[in-house]
Parts: C-alpha cells; structure tokens; sequence
C-alpha cells in the first residue's frame, strides 16, 4: 500500500490503533493488502474464511520467523535454532507441557500461590490495584512451578519486566544493543533461568540432555527464557481481565462462584492440605472456561505470522495471490474476534457466549453463511500456536477459583481500562491503568 516513512513504513500508524487501521485498510484495499513496516513489508489476510487455506499451505513456514522474533528478544541466533534441531524441541514442548507433565505443574502453581495467599489475615481489608496484585501472586508462583523452588527472585522479575516491556519493538526488529539496559536484562534473564530449582518441570531436564549432545548448552538460558515469556507474558493480564470482568457481571460471579464451590464440595483451597484441583476438575469448570475464552476474545490482539519458503500461490476467495521466497504473510484475529457478523454484539463480556450445548458440543459461529472454523485464534494457530498456552490457561483459572472463593471481593471503580495497543501481535493487551479493588480472606 501506498504511503509510509523510511524505515518505520507504516508502524507508526499501525501502533497508534492496530485494529482501526487494519479495518481502514480492508475498507480501501481488500482483504488481502501489504503493509511496510520495520522489519520488512508484510501482507495481510483478513478473510477468516481464508484462514484454512492459508493454515493448509505447506510452502508457508513459521519455524524461521519465529526464531528471529524469539532471537531478537532473548539473544539467540537464527543459525543456532536451525543446530539445535528445532522440530525435536518442539516435539519436546508438545509431549511435556500436556498431559501428566502440565498437571504436576499445575498442581505446583497452587501450591505456591496458595502458600502465599495463607499469610493473609483473615478477616481484614486490603485495598490494592488487580493488575499489581497479579503481578505480585500469579508471576511468582508460575515461575517457580516451571523453572523450580527459589528460582523466583525480584532480580528476576526485574530483568523479565524489562524484557516484556521492550518485546514490541525488539520483534520489530531494533537491535537490543542500542539499549545498554535491555541487553543486561537480556543477559540476566538468561542465566538465572539456567539455575533450576528443586521440582523443576521435567520438560528441562530432557532438554537440557538435548542441548547437551549437541554442544548447545551456552544457548541453554536464550532459548528458556523465551519459553518462560511464553507461558508467562499474557498470564498476568489474561488473569486481570477474567476477574475484572466476572466481578462486573453480577451473574457471572454468583454462578461461576457455584460452579467452583461444586467442585470443592465445601473444602478450604487455604487450609492446610486443602484440595488441589485435578485435571478433571479443572475441566469440570465449564462456564469459568467459556468466561476465560470470552475473555480471550475481548483482549488477545496476537498476529499469526508464515513466510513463503519458495514461490508460492494461495487461493483465496477473492482470488489467487502470488508470493515470492522471503514474503512475510500474517493473519490478524482481532479482525475476526470482533467481526459483528460472526459474534453477536461484539463488544459486550458474555461469560456463557462459549458454553457447550446439551449434548457436550461446543458452539458453532458462521460469517456469509459458512462456518467460519477459525474463529477464535488467541494462542495462534498450527505449528504457531502459543506452547505455554496450556500452563497459562491453567493458571488464571486455578487464580481466578482461589480468589473468588476464598476472598470477598469488591471492584471500587466499574470503569473498564482501555487496552495497551502497544503489546499488540504477542496475545493478551494489558490495560492501560489498573483498577483498585479491596479483598479480605473469608473464615
């Protein structure tokens, strides 16, 4: 498209409102249109009906792309992924971040949440703010659910923090020297997650075997502590907006409060040896998941990015596009999250708008009469898709239970924030103010 400066192409605009003007763009070009920006032009496709074609499309790759945004971010080359046989990582990523492996590290994220939690008062106001809150909380126990007792420290949180801040433009492609202070996170971050604590997830004991072999262990800490910002990054804010918008919605909390009171059967999550949810009852909570996925299509702005391999065509409904080996194509679910057509008033927070029907089926939704089968993209999609998506999931909702039924809650403004447009093309926005709230642990 026309238009744009040197270098920065279009990312100016872009960052000011991604999604406005992604729409004003398929307004004037289409759905299918090419944006200049930092690090290099890329086409848009904003059909979702498009979405199989371009998930099915062999010659469209993501492994590259996300090994540069990952190596700009946590200091590792595109040349040491490709060594260090990317596909047996990724089969590593899928076999122990599921199942048996996913719920021990469950089971250890409420542990240390809960340890944590039980040293409140009981019975005493807290006024704090909720995005602070689960920064503090959330974070903490999740790190070292993954990477091991004592890992967690504030020097770690520092050196994460400073990381996630600049992700957006070291995606984008500016080099992390030009900043002495994000390269020394960047440094930091990386050798403290090398240093695993007791009951570490197992996923890294197989890996570390793997990097052994193959002489890469001085890549070791990069390539962790990308996992870490993976499974933690859009957690806190993810966690944020699930109860910020339950607690506004009167019906939602009392019978998501029902719901997981069902589950707990009138047992304490504070009390010593209280009950840990299992995998199949974290499962059972049907509407606080279909609350969390409506949550996630509120306020996940990812970009699901494929370069062309090797020249390639695509059909697509408007007609069959051409690309040439090194074209970066992307697809923007926003566009689709929010399409009137496909979700009834888009808008608006309905915690059951994901609930199965009768007979267990989950809900279809359909767009010019045709089922739109990628309707919901907050993790990605294909081999794109988050890998510690699983985890992050199944943290907010242990969070969410825990505070719900353990602590009285109340809002102290009904103002929802406005989103961070800045994190947009990496998940969850977080907001642009906190919100205050005040809570006190029930007896």
């Amino acid at each position: 498209m026309r238009g744009g400066l040197p270098w920065l192409g279009h990312a100016l605009a872009f960052g000011k409102d991604p999604l406005g003007f992604l729409r004003g763009c398929q307004q004037e070009y289409g759905d299918v249109f090419t944006v200049r920006l930092p690090s290099g032009p890329r086409t848009f496709l904003l059909d979702p009906l498009d979405h199989p074609a371009y998930f099915k499309n062999r010659d469209l790759e993501f492994a590259e792309v996300g090994a540069e945004i990952g190596g700009r971010a946590f200091g590792y080359t595109l040349e040491e992924v490709k060594r260090a046989d990317i596909e047996e990582v990724s089969h590593q990523i899928n076999v122990y971040m599921k199942g048996e492996p996913l719920q021990v590290m469950s089971e250890r994220m409420q542990q240390k949440l809960v340890e944590r939690l039980r040293e409140l008062p009981v019975g005493a106001w807290r006024e704090d703010t909720l995005h602070r809150w689960a920064n503090e909380y959330i974070f903490a126990a999740g790190t070292d659910a993954l990477f091991g007792e004592g890992v967690y420290s504030e020097e770690l949180k520092r050196a994460y923090t400073t990381i996630d801040k600049a992700f957006p433009v070291l995606a984008m492609g500016l080099p992390v020297k030009l900043v002495p202070p994000w390269a020394r996170a960047q440094r930091t971050l990386g050798e403290l997650v090398r240093l695993k604590g007791p009951e570490h997830a197992a996923l890294f004991d197989v890996r570390h075997a793997h990097f052994g072999k193959l002489g890469l262990l001085d890549f070791e800490g990069g390539f962790d502590a990308g996992l870490m910002w993976a499974a933690q990054a859009n957690t806190v804010s993810a966690a944020f907006w699930t109860v910020l918008y339950i607690l506004r919605d009167r019906r939602a909390r009392e019978e998501i409060l029902e719901e997981v009171r069902g589950v707990l059967d009138g047992q304490d999550m504070l009390a010593p040896g209280g009950p840990v949810f299992s995998k199949q009852a974290l499962k059972s909570l049907v509407k606080l998941e279909s609350a969390v996925t409506e949550m996630n299509r509120l306020t996940t702005a990812p970009m699901v990015p494929r370069r062309a391999m090797r020249p390639t065509e695509l059909a697509l409904r408007s007609g069959t596009y051409t690309f040439a080996t090194g074209d970066d194509l992307a697809l923007f679910p926003p566009t689709t999250h929010l399409d009137p057509e496909i979700y009834e008033d888009p808008y608006d927070f309905r915690f059951d708008r994901f609930l199965p029907d009768a007979s267990g089926a989950p809900p279809r939704f359909f767009k010019d009469g045709q089922r739109v089968h990628f309707n919901l993209l907050p993790f990605g999609a294909g081999v794109s898709m988050c890998p510690g998506r699983f985890f992050a999931i199944n943290e907010f909702k242990i969070a969410v239970a825990v505070l719900l039924s353990s602590f009285d809650i109340e809002l102290l403004t009904t103002a929802v924030p406005k989103q961070d447009v800045a994190r947009t093309g990496f998940g969850t926005l977080p907001p642009v103010e906190d919100v205050p709230f005040r809570y006190r642990r029930r007896a």
